[in-house]
C-alpha cells in the first residue's frame, strides 16, 4: 500500500508495511534514500526516528539537530513533514477503504481510531469485506475475533452450532465474540444455543479474570443459580475471583466443595478463608524450602510513595502469610512464585484504603500488574493508589533493567 507526493521535483513515497495494535510500520522513500520505522499512536517524530532504520548514515543514533538535518538533506523534506505524510497515507490507504468496518468496531471516545480493532480489520479485511458484500453483518464480530471465513467456522464448530451463530443478532454474536478467543465454543454449545445476555455477562467476566482451564469448573457452580441471585452476592468480578481461588485451593487440599457455596456470600467467604488458613498452616508445618524466600537484600525497590500513599515490599514468607491473613485473601499462595523470582508483592496504603499489589514477570523481560485488590478481594477505588501502582511498576522495571545490564 503506497502513496506518493511530489513537490519541488522531490517525489516522496510511503509504503505501509504492517499495522500493529498500537500503530503501524511504514517505509518512507524518495527514490534514492529511505527511512523504515514504526509510527506509534500518540507518538512523535522523536520516537519514529529513534526506532527507524536509514539507508544513509546518520550522525547520531538518537533524535537530535544533526539527525534532523541529515534527514532533511537526504530526503529533501524535514522529518515533521515526512511524519505527517506517513500518517495521512495510513488514513488514506488503511482507514478510509474500510470506513464502514472502522466506524463499527474501530472507533472509541476521544480517539480518531482504535488501533487494536483497526489492526484486526486490516489483517482480516478480505473475509470481512466478503461478509459485508454477502450481507452477513451479524457474524462480523466472530470473523473479527477469529479471522475465519463462514465456511471455516462451519467446519470448525459443526453444523448445529454454526446454524445458531448464523441466526443470532449482531449484538449476541458481539457478546459471544468476547469469549471465543479464550475458550473453545463447542464446549459451551448448549449455553450459546439457549442464549441469555445476563449469563454471558457472567461468562465474559469469568473468562476475563480466570485461566482457561478454570473456566469450566467455575461456570459449573455458577450455572446452578439464577443470574439475578449471582448479582445479589455483589460485584460479579469479586464473586468470580473468590470462587475461582476457592476451587483452586480446594483442589490442592482435596477438599469437597459444598453444594450451597453460592447460597450466601458469607458461606463463600467462610469457605475461602478456611481454605486459605489451612494452606497457611500447612506451609508453616511443612516449612517447604521451595516456598521460603527472603528479599531483604534483593534488587527490588523496598518502598515507594505518591502524594499521601505509600507502598511497602513484602520481603519474607512470614510477611506474605501475615498480609494474606490481614487482608483476608490467598496471596500466601503465591509464595512459590515469589521464591522463584517470577512474582513480587507490595502492600499499598493511602490512609483510607489498603490494597495488595501483585506483579508478575512476563517473558523474563517486563514486570506487569497481575492483580490489585483490597480486603476480601474487593476492587480498588482510590485513584491515588492506582497512580502509586503505576509509578511503582515503572520503578520495578527500571531497577530490573539496571540489574540485568550489570
Amino acid at each position: 500500500m503506497c502513496s506518493t507526493s511530489v513537490k519541488n521535483d522531490v517525489k516522496i513515497t510511503v509504503e505501509i508495511i504492517s499495522v500493529y495494535p498500537n500503530g503501524f510500520k511504514a517505509k518512507v522513500s524518495n527514490g534514492t534514500h529511505w527511512i523504515e520505522g514504526c509510527f506509534v499512536r500518540l507518538g512523535r517524530v522523536k520516537e519514529w526516528l529513534n526506532s527507524a532504520r536509514f539507508s544513509f548514515d546518520s550522525p547520531t543514533f538518537y533524535y537530535s539537530k544533526e539527525m534532523n538535518q541529515a534527514v532533511n538533506n537526504n530526503m529533501g523534506r524535514p522529518p515533521r513533514l515526512l511524519y505527517k505524510f506517513a500518517w495521512a497515507t495510513f488514513f488514506e490507504k488503511v482507514v478510509r477503504p474500510n470506513e464502514r468496518l472502522v466506524s463499527m468496531y474501530g472507533r472509541r471516545k476521544k480517539q480518531s481510531v482504535h488501533f487494536p480493532a483497526v489492526a484486526k480489520i486490516y489483517k482480516h479485511r478480505d473475509v470481512l469485506t466478503q461478509a459485508l458484500e454477502d450481507n452477513q453483518t451479524n457474524i462480523l464480530p466472530l470473523i473479527l475475533t477469529t479471522g475465519l471465513s463462514p465456511q471455516e467456522m462451519k467446519d470448525l464448530y459443526g453444523k448445529g452450532l454454526w446454524k445458531n451463530l448464523a441466526k443470532n443478532s449482531h449484538h449476541r454474536n458481539k457478546q459471544i465474540s468476547r469469549i471465543v478467543d479464550k475458550v473453545p465454543l463447542p464446549d459451551f454449545a448448549e449455553e450459546i444455543k439457549s442464549y441469555n445476555s445476563n449469563f454471558f455477562e457472567i461468562f465474559a467476566t469469568v473468562v476475563r479474570r480466570r485461566r482457561r482451564e478454570e473456566v469450566k469448573n467455575i461456570l459449573k457452580y455458577m450455572k446452578q443459580w439464577p443470574v439475578a441471585h449471582i448479582k445479589r452476592l455483589g460485584p460479579i468480578e469479586r464473586t468470580v475471583t473468590i470462587l475461582g481461588d476457592s476451587l483452586v485451593m480446594a483442589q490442592r487440599l482435596q477438599e469437597r466443595v459444598p453444594n450451597n457455596i453460592l447460597n450466601d456470600l458469607n458461606i463463600l467467604l467462610d469457605f475461602h478463608d478456611n481454605l486459605a488458613q489451612r494452606e497457611r498452616d500447612l506451609w508453616r508445618v511443612k516449612q517447604d524450602q521451595d516456598r521460603m524466600f527472603d528479599l531483604t537484600n534483593s534488587w527490588i525497590p523496598k518502598e515507594s510513595s505518591y502524594e499521601d500513599a505509600n507502598a511497602v515490599a513484602i520481603l519474607t514468607t512470614e510477611q506474605l502469610d501475615k498480609e494474606g491473613k490481614i487482608m483476608h485473601h490467598c496471596v500466601a499462595g503465591y509464595a512459590y512464585h515469589v521464591a522463584s523470582g517470577q512474582y513480587l508483592v507490595y502492600h499499598l496504603s493511602d490512609g483510607k484504603e489498603e490494597a495488595t499489589l501483585g506483579l508478575q514477570l512476563v517473558n523474563n523481560n517486563v514486570w506487569v500488574c497481575q492483580q490489585m485488590y483490597r480486603e476480601c478481594n474487593q476492587t480498588v477505588d482510590s485513584p491515588v493508589l492506582k497512580e502509586l501502582a503505576v509509578k511503582l511498576i515503572k520503578e520495578v522495571n527500571e531497577a530490573y533493567r539496571e540489574r540485568e545490564e550489570k
